[in-house]
């Protein structure tokens, strides 16, 4: 066995690991937060808390979707729907949308 000088000879090198391109980066919580939405009563001043079963919330989603499905728009809407769904190419662009907002959804 010949003799060996530890102050030339290089050390052992190890691999280094390869990264794992499969996983999702960290989702940071910590971006800004969602705009707020205000309720549009003037029965209620600003910052006034309507309580449990906010009325004002109520009542203006009612008439969103009171407007929505009186527009006539609903039907062809849904076939709309129906039809990206059947295209796989469209198919996969839904998925992939609905993948990145469940992402980025506070628990």
């Amino acid at each position: 066995m010949p003799n060996r000088n530890p102050d030339t000879e290089k050390p052992e090198q190890k691999p280094k690991p390869k990264p794992n391109l499969n996983i999702d980066p960290p989702i940071d919580y910590h971006d800004e937060p969602p705009p707020v939405i205000k309720a549009q009563n003037e029965d209620v001043e600003e910052g006034e808390n309507e309580g449990e079963g906010n009325r004002t919330a109520d009542r203006n989603y009612r008439a969103g979707v009171e407007k929505t499905v009186k527009s006539g728009k609903v039907e062809a809407g849904a076939k709309k729907a129906e039809e990206a769904l059947e295209d796989d190419e469209q198919r996969e662009e839904l998925e992939e949308a609905e993948r990145d907002a469940r992402k980025s959804q506070v628990h």
